[in-house]
């Protein structure tokens, strides 16, 4: 299963017990680093465990908008995206439908969750568990985009060298490139083994909390604990549904 989550706010301890319990049970969280928060990207997109998105336009440029930090993990399609959206006449109430450009992580996020949904059906969730164990299934899907295997691409583009290049001062923060579903699909994981996998995810951070950093300016005071707390809700009600 994966959970995609275009919203985020700060740090608490029941926001964080609940993506591990989501990561403990085979689930992958992508979540979004925040839009127009600077360097300072929000939780749950900056726990360790969860996979943290950002957005690029096509040309894989980012703007003034685009959250950047180390704790990125990949970037998404995210700028001049359509979104359909239900208007209402503000008079008679009466309802239309529209389709609009839009911007943000909220956008690039569904993205890359679709293609870890891809990914896990692609491989097999029960193949999946039984090689590399169901509590490693998100630290395995991390661990494919950051890492390219010899004689392999990776799971990630850069648009022929202009990902770091178009992006001066936060190429490096933008996580390890523009997700790239057919690459991701093609990768063989016969030459990634289990213990590869334990081994990365224990040179992280035990506690998984991230340093919230600088800039976090009126951003953060924005997200109530409360907030926080009742995303961990609904991390468990989806796991826990029949």
């Amino acid at each position: 299963d994966v959970i995609s989550m275009s919203m985020g706010g700060v740090s608490t301890d029941e926001l964080f017990q609940a993506t591990e319990y989501a990561r403990i049970n085979g689930v992958i969280i992508v979540a979004a680093a925040g839009t127009g928060t600077g360097s300072f990207t929000v939780y749950p997109a900056s726990y360790r465990s969860v996979i943290g998105v950002t957005s690029v336009d096509e040309g894989c440029r980012a703007d003034d908008q685009t959250a950047y930090s180390p704790f990125i993990d990949v970037a998404g399609p995210g700028k001049n995206a359509w979104l359909p959206l239900s208007l209402k006449h503000p008079r008679n109430n009466n309802e239309s439908y529209a389709v609009r450009p839009a911007f943000g992580t909220s956008l690039s996020t569904p993205h890359v969750a679709g293609i870890a949904s891809l990914w896990i059906a692609h491989h097999g969730r029960g193949n999946l568990e039984r090689r590399f164990g169901r509590e490693n299934i998100s630290w395995l899907f991390k661990f494919i985009l950051q890492n390219r295997q010899k004689n392999q691409k990776g799971a990630v583009h850069d648009c022929d060298g202009r990902f770091q290049r178009d992006n001066p001062g936060m190429g490096n923060q933008l996580g390890s490139g523009v997700i790239d579903a057919h690459a991701l699909l093609s990768l063989d994981l016969n030459n990634i083994t289990r213990s590869m996998i334990e081994a990365y995810a224990s040179n992280k951070d035990p506690s998984g909390i991230r340093p919230p950093g600088a800039g976090l300016g009126t951003q953060l005071q924005l997200h109530s604990q409360e907030v926080a707390r009742a995303i961990g809700d609904q991390i468990r009600a989806f796991i826990q549904r029949p």
